[in-house]
């Protein structure tokens, strides 16, 4: 389902497959115009504006609807928070560096068993730049990091580039289906 069949699927008094529960960008404008670091409005406001956040997260577990975050940029620090304090089921896209903090053996080994950890290929130097040879074997590093016990969904580290080649994407989707079975 996209947003809007996830919306229609609620007015209409169904279940979607699952919810977005993120921060949005409209949390970070407070934090460039006080000049605050983001996580000192977002988590030690008063009322800190993470408690909707885990109250929604917590409301469709209850309903048992998945729910989703998807937070460019280092979140390693996101991901130790949503396990230990959310009922949320998913996050991604779990960049790695230098673009972001997460590394996918050390997430799976800490939260794997909370959070279902989605990504986390490199964008650009693997997707987008490689050769169809690296991105397979990207692609089975991160299955051979995280995919033991489930809990795990492979993917790019974010949207994909305007110029990335279809032959790319194509590898990594074959790589899961075949290597990465459980």
């Amino acid at each position: 389902m996209n947003h809007r069949e996830r919306l229609q699927t609620v007015l209409r008094g169904g279940i979607p497959d699952h919810v977005p529960v993120a921060p949005d960008f409209s949390n970070m404008i407070p934090a460039r115009l006080t000049g605050k670091p983001f996580w000192d409005l977002y988590l030690y406001n008063d009322p800190p504006i993470w408690e909707a956040y885990i109250a929604a997260a917590r409301l469709f577990d209850a309903a048992g609807i998945p729910t989703h975050v998807h937070s460019c940029g280092p979140e390693r620090a996101l991901v130790k928070i949503f396990a230990e304090e959310t009922t949320l089921t998913v996050i991604d896209p779990l960049e790695v560096p230098p673009m972001g903090d997460c590394i996918l053996s050390d997430l799976k080994r800490l939260y794997g068993g909370k959070l279902t950890l989605k990504g986390n290929l490199h964008t650009t130097e693997v997707i987008l730049r490689s050769t169809v040879e690296d991105v397979i074997a990207a692609s089975r590093r991160a299955i051979d990091d995280a995919a033991a016990g489930g809990r795990f969904i492979l993917s790019t580290g974010d949207q994909c580039g305007r110029d990335t080649p279809d032959d790319n994407i194509r590898a990594m989707v074959e790589t899961a289906r075949t290597y990465g079975r459980y």
